[in-house]
């Protein structure tokens, strides 16, 4: 695997040995390991439950309903919930994790995505909270010591085939380069 880092469709920089794509846009890592692993899954940590690129997925028959998590949402509506429950996608919410503490919650998605023979992680930095260098986040997100913590254990799962850290406005180089270099 190698690691690609994007800005504004433009490769930067090429490392090894784990794949991770930077992206401002749409996924770019995300439909090539669909279609070369059909029975992969996908891990989303994300602010928001993104059922349309989710529904997307799902009437194109590339992923499994029972191949995807969330992870890390704080801004869900009621809508977005019952959609979530009627479809049954497994998802892990900040308040699940206040209440059942940052451990037991990174355990539960790691026993999840351990069930799949290869998973993409498709990390969005609007799951981390305001105070963070991150303009478009929402308050309620995680710390940047709790996102390093899920993203190094995430790491230590070896079916883990690609990352990719999206991005969707100017985010402060320090906390790009800090989570790149925990990840790399």
């Amino acid at each position: 695997m190698k690691i690609v880092v994007k800005e504004r469709s433009d490769v930067v920089d090429e490392y090894a040995p784990h794949a991770l794509s930077l992206s401002e846009t749409a996924p770019v890592l995300l439909n090539d390991f669909l279609a070369s692993h059909a029975d992969g899954g996908v891990l989303i940590i994300s602010a928001k439950p993104h059922l349309g690129d989710i529904m997307l997925l799902f009437e194109q028959h590339l992923l499994d309903k029972k191949h995807i998590v969330l992870f890390g949402m704080h801004v869900c509506s009621a809508e977005e919930y019952s959609f979530l429950q009627r479809h049954n996608i497994q998802y892990f919410n900040m308040i699940e994790m206040t209440r059942e503490g940052l451990t037991e919650t990174t355990d539960a998605v790691m026993a999840f995505v351990r069930q799949w023979p290869s998973f993409h992680l498709l990390f969005y930095l609007d799951a981390l909270d305001t105070a963070f260098g991150v303009p478009y986040s929402i308050p309620g997100g995680f710390t940047l010591r709790e996102m390093l913590y899920v993203l190094q254990r995430i790491k230590l799962i070896k079916s883990l085939s690609s990352i990719e850290l999206m991005l969707e406005r100017d985010v402060a180089e320090s906390v790009i380069a800090k989570i790149v270099s925990e990840i790399g």
